[in-house]
């Protein structure tokens, strides 16, 4: 049989050990007779030749005998060659052997791991069938009329999520949650006032001189009586934003976290109406709370967000508390409405802070903020004391066309770059004491209420190098605000009577 030795080497396959030529039984039988015969021969040779006895006669078979002792030892060296073969030979056959052993053992390696693999893939194969149809099953558990289905149907969710470390699976049960979330359903009717809180008197504002709405509130004309459907369907979405909640705090130790956390989490609420949402201490990828209406306290405090967080045309109807919340990302708060006291003391923004014509009805403490990124506060309304006291602004601050209803407080605060304060509006006391501009800050046709003496808050602190003309004579005047305003106006500007000027006249650009 002919052994195709470099075709298999061609196939990646080990050679096919070959057998070296065994020697025949003729071969063997008619040497020896080969070398009976030869000595015979010899022995015949020797007698007659040289067997007469002579002297001569002996000294030449003595060098016979040295010749055949010659012979002797090549034919032992002969000997040893064939043994030293015949040893060859059988370690070769050894060693095929033990090629042929490793073979046979890497193949039923390789056999084994191809087992392991098919049988792992059969298992995952029929996890990932289990999955789907619990994550199915539960998902269609939400859609039903009763409200013990539906419950069911969000714990399952949460087990399967906790039971099953996969990150995509996590995201999309979570995705199902706040789309549960976000569905409209009938706001039910409180039994006590509203939470939502009133605008101050002085509204409707002007902001940059164009009329815009206030506050919405969700009064009770709008709300249903709270019958058992209703409210079982609000105890089904305090169960969720619960579940939800729960495996986003990650436990004391970030490095080290609880089992029940859920890493890498984005969150979509937007247009949601959110009852008490407890979110201190949670940790979230991004979150998108556009247009969500946050129907009682939410607590973002000590919460990090690594990404952007979205809070545009969002409405807060009690207190707002971000006390030091991390916004790693970009934080958009453009619109947003807090009813009751917003809390941001010391919280971090890392990227840009936009809160472009917002509104606070009641106090806003952004105490101690740390913005890192450019800072929008444009058109903002501040209702009630707004507390920027030990703030530090990174970047440029637009603080412009602003209206501080009450006062106004900047104590210590620190701008590091531009700030801008252009055509800002501060009806009660401002205050000033111990700002640090490193460049310096820009006040056009900015204004304060006159006359001071009655003005709430007390005297004013302005930034140093800035004054008030506080001469009523120099009186502007704003529309929908009453009575006469002052400009702000740097120590070394002229004293040059301009008359009553109205500032419909003037040109405020954004």
């Amino acid at each position: 049989m002919t052994v195709d030795n470099e075709g298999a080497v061609e196939r990646g396959e080990p050679p096919i050990p070959t057998s070296p030529p065994v020697m025949s039984a003729a071969t063997i039988w008619i040497g020896g007779i080969i070398a009976a015969l030869v000595a015979a021969f010899a022995f015949w040779f020797l007698i007659t030749k040289f067997g007469d006895g002579t002297n001569a006669q002996a000294g030449k078979l003595d060098a016979i005998k040295t010749a055949g002792s010659i012979v002797l030892g090549t034919g032992g060296f002969v000997a040893l060659l064939l043994a030293a073969r015949r040893q060859r030979y059988a370690e070769i056959a050894v060693k095929q052997a033990n090629e042929v052993l490793d073979h046979q053992r890497r193949v039923a390696e390789d056999t084994r791991e191809h087992q392991l693999r098919v049988a792992d893939d059969a298992r995952h194969d029929a996890t990932q069938r289990r999955i789907i149809e619990l994550y199915t099953k539960a998902a269609d558990q939400l859609g039903s009329e009763k409200a013990a289905v539906r419950l069911a149907g969000v714990y399952a969710l949460e087990r399967l999520g906790q039971e099953n470390d996969d990150a995509r699976l996590r995201q999309a049960i979570m995705n199902v949650l706040c789309a549960y979330l976000r569905m409209p359903h009938e706001v039910v009717k409180s039994s006590g006032p509203s939470m939502l809180g009133k605008w101050p008197a002085t509204a409707p504002v002007r902001l940059d001189f164009k009329e815009f709405s206030v506050l919405e509130a969700v009064d009770d004309e709008s709300a249903v009586e709270p019958d058992a459907t209703r409210r079982e369907e609000q105890e089904v979405r305090n169960a969720v934003q619960r579940v939800i909640c729960s495996h986003l705090r990650p436990g004391d130790n970030r490095q080290d976290p609880v089992s029940t956390f859920w890493p890498d989490i984005d969150l979509d609420l937007s247009g949601a109406s959110l009852a008490s949402l407890d979110f201190d201490a949670r940790v979230v990828r991004n979150i998108d709370c556009s247009g969500t209406t946050f129907t009682a306290r939410v607590g973002f405090g000590r919460a990090v967000i690594e990404g952007a967080a979205t809070f545009n045309g969002a409405k807060f109807a009690g207190i707002a508390d971000f006390t030091s919340t991390t916004f790693k990302g970009s934080a958009a708060f453009v619109e947003a409405k807090f009813a009751d006291v917003a809390f941001f003391l010391s919280a971090h923004f890392d990227g840009q802070a936009n809160f472009y014509r917002a509104q606070f009805a009641s106090q806003a403490t952004l105490q101690g903020c740390n913005f890192g990124g450019v800072t929008w506060f444009d058109s903002v309304q501040f209702g009630a004391k707004a507390d920027f006291i030990n703030a530090r602004f990174l970047d440029d601050a637009f603080i412009g066309g602003v209206g501080f209803h009450e006062l106004a407080y900047f104590d210590r605060a620190t701008f590091e770059k531009q700030a801008f304060f252009r055509a800002t509006l501060f009806q009660a006391k401002a205050s000033f004491e111990g700002v640090t501009f490193n460049v310096p800050p820009e006040f056009e046709k900015a204004c304060a209420k006159l006359p001071i003496g009655k003005r709430r808050g007390g005297a004013d602190v302005w930034p140093p190098g800035w004054r008030l003309r506080d001469d009523e004579s120099y009186g502007v005047t704003v529309p929908t605000w009453d009575g006469s305003w002052g400009f702000l106006v740097q120590d070394e500007s002229r004293d040059v009577n301009p008359g009553k000027i109205s500032m419909e006249s003037l040109t405020f650009e954004q």
